[in-house]
């Protein structure tokens, strides 16, 4: 059977010759760093907002656990702030860049649980498949690994479980 569409105007409307075109199925993460050379994710669905945060607005306070760096007003409200890094067994980011004038605040939810994780600096959001996150627990200490998804193939980080996240710190 000859078909009617000329063979230029088939490659055209499908230049690889794909039939049909293959879904992409990655999703979007933001990449962040601890201070180190700790690269982390999340994903960017488990995220509510990413904003700056001056040192000076955080309200201590007393008796917490040592990742807790306090709470911070937010949207009409109080938001828990958690150092990623105390909580990964690094030094508080304070003590490693003491001359930081402005975090990030990386705004996670699950349910109507918040959280605010404070690294240095958000770097940029990146597409992923995920099945390229290997989800394996032996790369990690016993303490992080229940927070985490799992590792990028190629070491490019480790995802971040923000709801394993907020049952551990809230």
């Amino acid at each position: 059977m000859v078909s009617s569409v000329p063979a230029i105007l088939q490659s055209a409307a499908d230049p690889l010759g794909l039939t049909p075109i293959p879904e992409d199925n990655r999703q979007r993460f933001l990449r962040f760093r601890l201070c180190g050379e700790n690269s982390l994710l999340l994903a960017l669905q488990e995220i509510t907002e990413v904003l700056p945060l001056e040192p000076a607005s955080i309200l201590p306070v007393p008796e917490v656990a040592g990742y807790m760096l306090g709470v911070f007003s937010w949207r009409g409200g109080m938001l828990w702030l958690v150092d990623l890094n105390v909580l990964f067994g690094e030094q508080p980011l304070w003590q490693q860049l003491p001359s930081l004038s402005q975090a990030m605040v990386i705004v996670i939810q699950a349910g109507a649980r918040s959280v605010g994780l404070v690294v240095e600096r958000a770097q940029d959001v990146e597409l992923i498949d995920p099945e390229t996150i290997h989800r394996r627990s032996d790369l990690s200490s016993p303490a992080v690994a229940p927070l985490l998804v799992g590792y990028l193939s190629d070491h490019g980080g480790a995802v971040l479980d923000a709801g394993a996240i907020i049952e551990r710190v809230l």
